[in-house]
């Protein structure tokens, strides 16, 4: 655990905006003498932060975790865990919509967004690439 440390200090100037860093108490003091507010110090608020309860054979949940740019969580599913029925909100507000499977879903995103790409199709091998999904706004 890192000790408290009071210097250096960030000091701030109301009126101008400017900041000022003090690396004792004599800046500090000067510093405050030109109309500069030091924030409040609480040593022991900084220690509660860093402190850390023991519990003994406590295991922190390593999944899910973002993998690069995408959600990865190797855990299986849970057998009561069930993706249909899905309520679904349009892009621009309104009324959620009840879908029973998954091409009900794309339908209702295809009407509110525009075609999405079948990562089965020719393109498969750019699935994970970023696209464009919607309507292109006419210039």
């Amino acid at each position: 655990m890192k000790p408290f440390l009071e210097f250096p200090k960030m000091l701030h100037h109301p009126e101008t905006g400017v900041d000022a860093t003090a690396r004792n108490k004599a800046e500090q003091t000067a510093l405050e003498a030109q109309g500069f507010v030091a924030p409040m110090s609480d040593p022991a608020a900084f220690m509660d932060v860093q402190a850390m309860p023991y519990r003994p054979g406590e295991v922190a949940e390593e999944w899910p975790k973002w993998v690069d740019g995408k959600l990865v969580d190797p855990r299986p599913v849970p057998p009561t865990w069930h993706e249909y029925p899905k309520a679904l909100t349009p892009p621009a507000g309104g009324d959620q919509v009840i879908v029973q499977t998954e091409a009900e879903e794309r339908t209702w995103l295809e009407r509110w967004t525009g075609p999405v790409a079948d990562a089965e199709g020719p393109d498969a091998a750019d699935a994970d690439a970023p696209r464009f999904v919607g309507r292109k706004k006419a210039s």
